[in-house]
């Protein structure tokens, strides 16, 4: 795999991966439509606003046992009706994350994969002193400081470890979740969880998910690989109501309250109305999974030891847009 097709991979792959961290904020259905979680009692919804709210200020507030970890992430996206998108999208997320002791910005170190259109391509994401980079292989490219400090800005108002990493991306599953309700424990690689599922707030989901593209647009990723350079409000308006269904589970430790595992499966079905509006998208389905592991143990994160240019990054991203868009034209 060439450097320049690997560059490709930076964003897009985390940017879908990002996404599938949703799960994380559980889900159910933008609406009362169809496939979500069986709802409870209409007299348990008391008690079940009560318990959601303490576990939401358990694992996104302040919790020095979610200082540092090791994330992995898989997403599997089926999107139908849009022609340069051949076949079914998977996207990885795999590495570590530690805040250091009176830092609040964590250090990041997360390699990303991508399989597009039988593609397969990856490239690391390095934040290192509140300073970010894309790294190809041994060779890491610095972000510049104006757009460096909007990547790390969203982590600054956040909590704990986990959930500034997250943040960083805007992903807020405690922004998200709606209705949601505690199942039951369950044992998660030996650990006593909470097992909780929620609906998903739509409006919001898709408010932070335009925040994120509008920093991969500043980013030129969205250029390159084809994607949106902006959800707008329109967009937005109809991808919510596109939600049929989507149903998402968490599992929080019970004793130190940080995330350990995360579901989220989701379907999307467009309106004729709204599909020029989506691109053609007809339809489109999403199943993702987030595992938390070695939680507190120490990660050793630092910038790349050797950087090439970011003009060399620019002349990379060009080459693959290029080669992307003769992809699309069948050369």
């Amino acid at each position: 795999m060439t450097a320049r097709v690997r560059s490709k991979s930076l964003t897009v792959a985390a940017l879908v991966a990002a996404l599938a961290l949703a799960g994380c904020g559980g889900s159910d259905s933008s609406s009362d439509k169809g496939g979500g979680a069986d709802k409870p009692a209409a007299g348990d919804k008391a008690q079940d606003r009560k318990d959601i709210a303490r576990l939401i200020k358990q694992g996104f507030g302040r919790n020095e046992k979610a200082r540092s970890g090791k994330i992995n992430g898989t997403i599997d996206l089926e999107v139908k009706g849009v022609p340069r998108y051949k076949g079914p999208i998977e996207a990885t997320a795999s590495g570590g994350f530690e805040l250091r002791d009176g830092a609040d910005v964590p250090d990041l170190n997360i390699d990303v994969g991508l399989v597009l259109n039988d593609s397969a391509i990856g490239g690391t994401l390095v934040v290192a002193d509140s300073k970010a980079y894309v790294a190809l292989g041994t060779t890491g490219y610095r972000i510049p400081d104006a757009i460096s400090a909007k990547i790390i800005a969203p982590a600054r108002t956040l909590d704990n470890g986990l959930a500034k990493s997250a943040g960083m991306f805007y992903i807020r599953p405690d922004r998200w979740q709606r209705n949601g309700r505690i199942v039951g424990d369950e044992t998660v690689d030996g650990v006593v969880t909470e097992h909780a599922t929620a609906e998903i707030d739509a409006k919001a989901f898709f408010e932070d998910a335009s925040r994120l593209t509008r920093l991969l647009t500043l980013l030129r990723v969205t250029e390159a690989v084809g994607l949106p350079q902006a959800i707008g409000p329109q967009a937005r308006a109809a991808l919510v109501r596109s939600v049929k269904s989507a149903k998402g589970d968490v599992y929080i430790g019970k004793e130190d309250h940080v995330l350990r595992k995360a579901h989220l499966e989701g379907e999307l079905v467009v309106a004729k109305k709204d599909r020029a509006i989506l691109g053609g998208m007809t339809s489109a389905t999403l199943s993702a999974d987030v595992n938390i592991t070695d939680i507190g143990a120490p990660q050793k994160i630092g910038a790349p030891k050797q950087l090439g240019s970011y003009d060399d990054l620019q002349l990379s991203l060009d080459a693959l847009g290029e080669g992307i868009r003769n992809s699309q034209r069948g050369k």
